[in-house]
């Protein structure tokens, strides 16, 4: 099986559950008991914390662990609302489910909210976002590559600029398509609160992160508990599971500086193979993208179908947001980018496990593929 479905979740990698098995069998304290076991539980969720916050490059920030990159947008959503002081949002029309999601609670309890459109390419114009923030603005809450389509929001850019002209704003990014594969350091250099999730970069489901940057206001809970975390996320620490993600993290910090060249000569394969066919072409290539993320537009040809056939040879696809796929509603970011009906998108996401070879091989399934579905 060739797996191009990198976007929606990876591989597990080896040494990741080699660094979680200890912790799921004698190393099972309650990381809040004061007693040995519970102490060294304790410190592996610190020290795992570290390679996690590198990620975004230096903070300092206070990492949350979260039991996912959902959870963890809605903690820095939701929980950067105060009631009874309504107030404007700023997100964008293309953003994942758990951000439209939470940004329309905020809606429901009285804030103003504002969904940036975005432009023909599949990104959006800094200043447009920009424009959108006013004096009364508390968070703008954007995505740093957008998880259907591949493109990179121009986070730097417009976030720099927000945080000179409103310092009290508060601006968190969502980078779990790009964490671990692009270097965050200068692009969240203007950010109050960064979402991450493991198991986008070879970890395990049910880790995700909120970074808060230590001296910015910290989010209000989203339900009482206990004192963990600091209060901010209250509930026993999936200790396996946050060692994993500390696994995961150091690995992509390893491989991130060699994974651009890779994931060229990945792509370059993979478009060499396929060729040029009518209805399957590149789609939002004009400006940056995620690396290894291919956005293809199917003209004609449903995109379900070709992900099929595609999985009887063997290789694995899909189409848009994993979170939709059992849907046969139409993408809301296709919807927003204003696609006809009768065109789609189907998405190819290599990993650092990738191959040439694989690649090559999924150009010429496609090709062949498409060939037959379009006759």
């Amino acid at each position: 099986m060739i797996y191009l479905d990198n976007a929606a979740t990876t591989p597990l990698h080896p040494e990741v559950a080699r660094a979680m098995a200890p912790w799921l069998s004698e190393g099972f304290a309650n990381a809040s008991s004061l007693h040995g076991p519970g102490v060294e539980a304790a410190a592996m969720v610190d020290a795992a914390a570290l390679p996690v916050a590198a990620l975004a490059g230096p903070g300092p920030w206070e990492v949350v662990f979260t039991s996912g990159g959902t959870e963890a947008n809605a903690l820095g959503i939701l929980g950067s609302f105060r009631r009874g002081r309504a107030r404007r949002v700023v997100t964008t029309a293309i953003e994942h489910p758990s951000i439209l999601g939470n940004v329309a609670r905020l809606g429901e309890m009285g804030a103003e909210t504002i969904r940036v459109a975005p432009t023909p390419a599949g990104s959006v114009d800094a200043a447009a976002v920009i424009d959108a923030v006013d004096a009364s603005t508390v968070l703008v809450s954007l995505m740093h590559g957008n998880n259907e389509i591949g493109t990179l929001l121009p986070v730097e850019e417009a976030c720099r600029e927000i945080k000179a002209r409103h310092p009290s704003t508060l601006v968190h990014v969502d980078a779990v398509q790009t964490a671990g594969r692009l270097p965050l350091a200068t692009t969240l250099s203007s950010v109050d609160m960064v979402t991450l999730s493991a198991h986008k970069m070879h970890g395990p489901k049910g880790a995700g992160a909120l970074l808060v940057r230590r001296g910015s206001r910290r989010p209000t809970p989203l339900y009482r508990g206990g004192d963990q975390q600091a209060g901010i996320r209250p509930g026993t620490e999936n200790v396996p599971a946050i060692a994993g993600f500390g696994a995961a993290a150091r690995l992509a910090a390893q491989t991130i500086s060699s994974l651009a060249p890779l994931m060229q000569a990945l792509e370059a394969a993979f478009m060499e193979a396929l060729g040029e066919r009518p209805a399957c072409t590149p789609a939002f290539r004009e400006g940056p993208r995620v690396p290894g993320h291919i956005a293809l537009r199917l003209i004609g040809v449903p995109a379900e179908p070709v992900i099929h056939a595609m999985e009887a040879r063997s290789v694995i696809i899909s189409s848009g947001s994993a979170c939709h796929s059992r849907s046969s509603a139409r993408s809301h970011v296709l919807e927003a980018l204003g696609l006809p009906a009768d065109e789609d998108v189907i998405r190819i996401a290599a990993s650092h496990e990738t191959t040439v070879e694989d690649m090559r091989k999924a150009g010429e399934a496609l090709r062949a593929v498409i060939s037959d579905l379009a006759r």
